[in-house]
């Protein structure tokens, strides 16, 4: 019979869409994930023109919006490697603000300038008895984006 496409869900603007696809021949189903990224990039773009990222106080910075089918991909991974990774895990951050000064990542990005690459304050730590170092930076929280704004 061939292959044979089901819709899970409603398209609404912006949201991550299911399809499932059933293929008799090779008696095996495959599991679509899409959404619409480019009204996301448009709005990262505007936000670019708008300020610099930062709070009133300049206690935090607003850096990217990253779809969810991305958060997914880089989530999974390249198929038949074990290379994906969770970019909100606290251990990735470095990972994740590198990816972000990536220029093929640029369309991410919500503010201008570099976010990896940061200065580190090193301090001797009486505890345990050694030098440690930790980043002088403002907390920065990227979250993957579900809601767009209408035009």
């Amino acid at each position: 019979m061939g292959l044979l496409s089901y819709m899970m869900d409603r398209n609404r603007r912006g949201e991550v869409h299911t399809r499932f696809h059933y293929d008799d021949n090779g008696d095996r189903i495959i599991i679509e994930r899409f959404q619409d990224v480019e009204p996301i990039f448009k709005n990262n773009n505007e936000m670019k023109l708008v300020d610099d990222g930062y709070t009133q106080d300049r206690s935090m910075r607003r850096v990217a919006r990253i779809p969810n089918v991305i958060y997914e991909k880089i989530l999974k991974g390249d198929p038949g490697k074990n290379n994906g990774w969770d970019m909100l895990a606290a251990e990735n951050g470095e990972r994740l603000l590198q990816l972000l000064d990536d220029p093929d990542y640029a369309k991410f990005r919500t503010a201008e300038g570099r976010v990896a690459h940061v200065p580190r304050r090193h301090y001797f730590k009486g505890s345990s008895g050694k030098m440690e170092s930790r980043p002088v930076r403002p907390m920065v929280i990227v979250k993957p984006v579900t809601d767009v704004p209408d035009d």
